[in-house]
C-alpha cells in the first residue's frame, strides 16, 4: 500500500509540473509577444517623431511640398500595415 501511495505521489507531482511548465511557457510567449508589440510601436512613434520634426523644421529661403509629409506618413503606414494609402488634397486646394 506504500508503494501505491508513492506512486501515485509521483503521478500527481509530474502531471503538476507538466502542466505548469506548459503554463509558464504559454506565458513566457506572450511575454514575448507584448515585448515585440511595444518594441515596435516605439521605434514607429519615434520613426513618426523624427518625420515631424523635419517636416515643421524651417530653413531659411527654402520652399516646402506642403504633401511631402503627409506622402512619408503614408508610406510608413503602408510599410508597417501593409496595403494603400492615398494622400488627398486640402478642401481649400480644390476650389
Amino acid at each position: 500500500m506504500d508503494l501505491f501511495q508513492f506512486l501515485l505521489f509521483l503521478t500527481a507531482l509530474g502531471v503538476t509540473g507538466f502542466f505548469y511548465f506548459k503554463y509558464r511557457k504559454g506565458y513566457n510567449r506572450l511575454e514575448d509577444l507584448i515585448a515585440d508589440i511595444t518594441s515596435t510601436n516605439n521605434d514607429m512613434r519615434q520613426t513618426l517623431a523624427v518625420g515631424l520634426y523635419h517636416r515643421f523644421r524651417r530653413e531659411e529661403g527654402k520652399q516646402e511640398d506642403p504633401y511631402k509629409f503627409e506622402d512619408f506618413v503614408a508610406k510608413v503606414f503602408t510599410d508597417y500595415f501593409g496595403g494603400t494609402a492615398v494622400v488627398t488634397m486640402e478642401l481649400s486646394n480644390l476650389v
